[in-house]
């Protein structure tokens, strides 16, 4: 399902606020207003890129695309855009956040898996890594930080779902369509760096071509496009 563009106002910042009364307890939106929030956060994602905003390319694999003043101290609003062509390095990594969120599917499907330590002879063995809150950085953990890690649930998100998700809340998401977007509002960073495990034979992690080659021009094409 693709959500139709509309005009924003100042829907991203109200939706934000409610959000923030709940305290990240719960979603506050009924479908109606979940379709209304997507609609509005491709409009402003397209507009930022037209009036030249830049994306980043995050180290998880995803293009993100600020909708709010980037700051560490206050809540965040913005749009993602995954490929379908994730490479196995991608797909193997698990993390947690540095803040709650709640994540609104605008287009596309998304399979978020969730994980709990696990001592077990099943679970995987994954190395550590630690990203800095607010940026892209990505640095080597201390040896003897690595964890074993088990499946413990699943969900499929399409649009206009939503997914909360608690930032101590370890998971991995793989979009299953060839492009998949959502917009997600953040709360201030609760802790100074986020966990990320990638399976112990796993070394390389290069951004993937597809999304790096994702110019501006061509982001905001995507995001206008009714079919996307």
């Amino acid at each position: 399902m693709t959500l139709p563009i509309c005009e924003t106002g100042g829907l991203l910042e109200a939706a934000g606020a409610r959000l923030e009364d709940t305290k990240y307890a719960t979603i506050p939106w009924n479908y109606v207003e979940r379709t209304r929030i997507a609609a509005a956060a491709l409009h402003r994602a397209a507009a930022v890129l037209r009036d030249g905003g830049e994306s980043v390319i995050h180290p998880l694999g995803f293009a993100r695309i600020p909708l709010s003043a980037w700051t560490l101290e206050q809540p965040r609003i913005a749009v993602h855009v995954w490929c379908g062509d994730w490479s196995d390095a991608y797909a193997h990594d698990i993390h947690d956040h540095c803040y709650n969120f709640v994540s609104i599917c605008i287009a596309g499907e998304i399979r978020h898996s969730f994980f709990e330590p696990c001592d077990t002879a099943e679970a995987i063995a994954f190395d550590a890594l630690h990203y800095r809150a607010g940026c892209c950085d990505e640095s080597e953990s201390a040896p003897g930080e690595g964890q074993r890690l088990a499946l413990v649930d699943e969900q499929t998100v399409a649009a206009p779902e939503a997914l909360l998700l608690h930032h101590s809340q370890l998971h991995r998401a793989l979009p299953l369509t060839d492009f998949a977007i959502t917009v997600q509002f953040q709360s201030s960073c609760i802790k100074p760096a986020a966990r990320v495990f990638r399976a112990a034979d796993i070394r390389e992690h290069r951004k993937i071509r597809s999304m790096e080659s994702l110019s501006r021009e061509r982001l905001a094409l995507m995001l206008e496009s009714p079919g996307l």
